[in-house]
């Protein structure tokens, strides 16, 4: 029996898709590859050479000619200048020389060795602020966001916070998926620095995720203005809309991607479903098509996906074409069920057009391959039904009851057959059988009337 199709339901599917693939299109945008590197931060990183006199180490007039000796010989040879600090600290020495130490690891990139050294900071003297806001950055520079943001907290509870320490907080918890918490770190962080487009994009995201579309999309909107090259900004921009079922806007912004040749598969896939979900079939696949040839070496499953709903849309030349797209494409890849529900779609979609022929050839060589293909099975019955084959029919309809999860549709399916050969005795039991595994008021009244149709033909 033919399922109407509903378009709600489509949009349902679709949206809920939206979500779930692709690896998708929530996944925490990393910070600017240039962060550490940037004007302001090396700025700030370099003042942090100079003590501060709250919760700082106190040095001796010898530690300070020490300090006198190291600043040009950090800027004319860093490693000349760790080897001469490292020589020169002692158990007794203040914490100023092993922080320094630590930050000159940290430029060089040891950052075991920086953490090491703020450690020992720490330990000399445990307020040390400035230790701890950059054994956190250390840990974030080295993705280990649960080490950094318990460092990042007591920084700001020693009074060290700034825009730098509390967006690197919202991006700890950002990634610890401590989404409320990220939101209020990112918005203390924007206090401080208004135009900090690390901090906004983890706002921006924050909210995504927390599905407060509307305030995202304000967001990205001021992102995009800024920054109209950054794929990602159009990208989950995108999501807020198909969070609240924007789709028009969302499609425009798939299509400012599609325009820069920076839309990816998923992106693309998502393209397809709005325009099918507005009645677009063409658009629809030339985008779908665009998507399978993005990225040969993509999962196969989303075009699988998009191969069903061309199926059951009912578009069957696109069908037809976009399966032979999928089987050039991942030629040698497919598994055997991949392959067999290829197979079946394709079985549905010669049935449709009227080649029985072809349809019945191709599912007696799915049931050939898996004689447990339960959709097979019943459509094989339902061909062999309509050309009169009633003992063929039978046989595989019977097959099919016997797959958990096609036994319900088999019955009726079987009884609906009985019914047009006018064989009102033999539908009722099945019938009845199908009511047993699940009671449903459409098929109660529909034997009540098989019934009363077999009591009359009984008393003609």
């Amino acid at each position: 029996m033919k399922k109407l199709f509903n378009p709600l339901s489509l949009l349902a599917a679709i949206l809920a898709l939206s979500f779930t693939l692709a690896g998708g299109q929530n996944e925490i945008v990393p910070l600017r590859p240039d962060y550490w590197s940037d004007e302001q931060f090396i700025k700030k990183f370099t003042y942090s050479y100079a003590p501060k006199t709250v919760t700082e180490p106190s040095i001796t007039s010898e530690e300070k000619e020490l300090f006198d000796l190291l600043i040009p010989l950090i800027r004319s040879d860093i490693n000349a200048a760790i080897s001469t600090l490292r020589a020169s600290i002692l158990p007794e020495s203040s914490a100023a020389l092993d922080f320094t130490l630590g930050n000159l690891y940290f430029e060089t990139g040891d950052f075991q060795g920086a953490i090491r050294q703020y450690h020992t900071c720490i330990q000399k003297l445990p307020n040390f602020e400035r230790a701890y806001s950059l054994l956190g950055k250390v840990h974030v520079r080295l993705g280990e966001m649960d080490k950094a943001a318990p460092y990042l907290v007591k920084t700001i509870e020693l009074g060290g916070a700034d825009s730098d320490i509390y967006g690197l907080l919202g991006y700890c918890y950002l990634n610890q998926e401590k989404f409320d918490s990220a939101l209020s770190a990112y918005e203390q962080a924007l206090l401080y620095d208004p135009d900090n487009n690390d901090w906004k994009v983890g706002k921006a995201q924050s909210l995504l995720i927390l599905q407060k579309w509307e305030e995202s999309i304000g967001v990205f909107e001021e992102l995009i203005t800024n920054n109209p090259d950054k794929a990602e900004y159009w990208l989950l921009q995108a999501n807020a809309y198909l969070g609240i079922r924007r789709t028009a806007q969302s499609a425009a912004n798939y299509e400012v991607l599609r325009r820069m040749n920076k839309a990816r598969p998923d992106s693309l896939f998502q393209l397809g479903d709005i325009y099918m979900n507005d009645g677009l079939s063409n658009l629809a696949y030339a985008v779908y098509v665009e998507a399978l040839k993005a990225d040969p070496k993509q999962n196969v499953r989303r075009p699988m996906m998009v191969a069903r709903i061309l199926t059951d849309r009912g578009v069957w030349d696109d069908a037809t074409l976009y399966i032979a797209s999928i089987k050039n494409t991942f030629n040698g890849r497919l598994t055997d069920d991949e392959e067999l529900t290829l197979l079946t779609m394709e079985s549905r979609i010669a049935r449709a057009t009227g080649d029985d022929v072809k349809a019945e050839e191709l599912l007696k060589a799915i049931i050939e391959r898996n004689p447990l293909a339960g959709e097979a099975l019943l459509q094989l019955a339902g061909i062999q039904a309509d050309h009169g084959d009633i003992e063929e029919a039978i046989l595989n309809f019977e097959a099919a009851r016997k797959i958990d999860d096609f036994q319900h549709r088999a019955l009726i399916e079987q009884a609906q057959m009985h019914v047009r050969q006018a064989e009102y005795d033999e539908a009722v039991p099945l019938l009845k059988e199908a009511l047993e595994l699940e009671p449903e008021d459409r098929i109660q009244k529909y034997l009540e009337a098989i019934e009363h149709a077999a009591l009359s033909k009984r008393l003609l």
